[in-house]
């Protein structure tokens, strides 16, 4: 063979050989191209580093991230067990929500990050919720504040207003970690960053260090969510708890409420943590989520009507009544929680 012929032949070889590790190394730094391959690994001490993204978001792997799983694995006996088990209670439902406004499953785990899936946190600057969401973006998806009232705290309400505000900003950002990011910071900030910094680079951009930290922390829940078994978490399928909505009557306190639904007033904050207070917002009839063996129960019972009680300005005043009025509900149907 001629010096020609074992020069072309070591030029392929050598081509051959680039071209892989090129596409290896591409898959590692950006696993979208490998979405739809089964999950491959490799061990970094006692953490799995993914090669593969799970489907839905894509999740690179670097220092940030691993430094955050490493962080999590560490808590998984103390406060990620915790939060474990609170988030078995709305996972499903979340799930459903976000599927109906097509964000990834994965996204829950965001409510870990922001608030330990605890729908009463409360941040330094205000932010309320599972979700964390301030005063205006609450309000632009339509979640009502008021002194009785507060549905940043009510797990179904705030979770159709995160998804509605997370599908506005993929739509926004075509990015899942700078929707996350955009979400802590807000989009103006991420949008001003991206266009004087010349990147739409999460990891590149210069942000706020909260924001950064809230997106490699996302990103390594996602991974530690969907595969808790490998590092050490032992998560129970979730077992929603059948409830009920029942019409009350406004301005109702919760005390008469447990005598007529043979429940306490801890189990009906705990069902409806939006309540600010131990009653129902004054005006028109309130829906309130009652345990549904106790509606089933008052189902049979004959409806009592409620007298009307004299209203006060504030909520403090009107929780206090010297004459227990009647309280007249309705059965509006089952639902699961």
């Amino acid at each position: 063979m001629s010096f020609q012929n074992i020069t072309a032949v070591l030029m392929i070889v050598l081509c051959a050989v680039v071209t892989r590790a090129s596409r290896v190394c591409a898959e590692a730094v950006d696993p979208v191209a490998a979405d739809h391959r089964p999950l491959r690994s490799a061990p970094i001490g006692d953490v799995t580093t993914p090669r593969l993204s799970p489907p839905g978001v894509a999740i690179p792997w670097n220092g940030a991230v691993e430094a955050a799983l490493r962080s999590f694995i560490a808590q998984r006996v103390t406060g990620v067990s915790v939060v474990f088990e609170r988030a078995r209670r709305y996972g499903t439902r979340v799930r459903d929500i976000f599927g109906t406004f097509g964000i990834p499953p994965d996204m829950l785990s965001l409510a870990f990050v922001e608030s330990g899936f605890n729908p009463h946190a409360i941040s330094p600057n205000d932010a309320v919720g599972i979700w964390q969401l301030v005063d205006s973006t609450a309000r632009r998806y339509n979640i009502r504040i008021t002194p009785w009232v507060d549905e940043r705290r009510d797990p179904d309400k705030s979770t159709q207003a995160a998804a509605r505000y997370l599908a506005d900003l993929y739509r926004r950002f075509k990015s899942w970690p700078l929707v996350l990011a955009a979400y802590n910071a807000g989009p103006g900030l991420v949008q001003r960053a991206m266009r004087e910094q010349q990147t739409d680079d999460v990891w590149s951009l210069q942000l706020p260090a909260e924001t950064q930290r809230l997106v490699a922390n996302t990103l390594a829940m996602m991974v530690l969510w969907r595969r808790p078994a490998e590092y050490g978490l032992a998560v129970r399928p979730s077992e929603p708890t059948p409830i009920a909505i029942m019409s009350v009557t406004g301005s109702t306190p919760l005390r008469l409420l447990t005598e007529a639904t043979d429940t306490t007033i801890q189990v009906l904050q705990d069902l409806n943590p939006e309540l600010l207070h131990a009653v129902t917002p004054p005006g028109q009839a309130y829906a309130l989520r009652v345990p549904q063996r106790a509606a089933m129960a008052m189902s049979g019972r004959p409806s009592r009507t409620r007298k009307e009680a004299p209203r006060s300005a504030s909520p403090e005043k009107n929780t206090s009544e010297s004459n227990d009025p009647e309280v007249h509900t309705e059965p509006i149907g089952p639902t699961l929680r």
